[in-house]
C-alpha cells in the first residue's frame, strides 16, 4: 500500500522536490542498497567462518 501511494503521487513529489531532489534521493536510495548488499555479504561472510571453525 505505501508503495501505491508513492506511486501514486510521484508527479506531486516530483514537482515538489525538482530535478536536483530526485537525483538526491536516488543516489540516496542506491547508497543504502549498497550498504544492504555489503551486509548481505558481511552476513554471510560470518556464517560461512562460524560453520567452518
Amino acid at each position: 500500500m505505501i508503495l501505491w501511494g508513492c506511486l501514486r503521487s510521484s508527479g506531486a513529489i516530483m514537482r515538489l522536490v525538482g530535478k536536483g531532489g530526485i537525483e538526491a534521493i536516488s543516489r540516496l536510495m542506491g547508497f543504502l542498497l549498497v550498504c544492504m548488499g555489503v551486509q548481505f555479504i558481511i552476513n554471510g561472510v560470518l556464517e560461512i567462518i562460524k560453520t567452518y571453525h
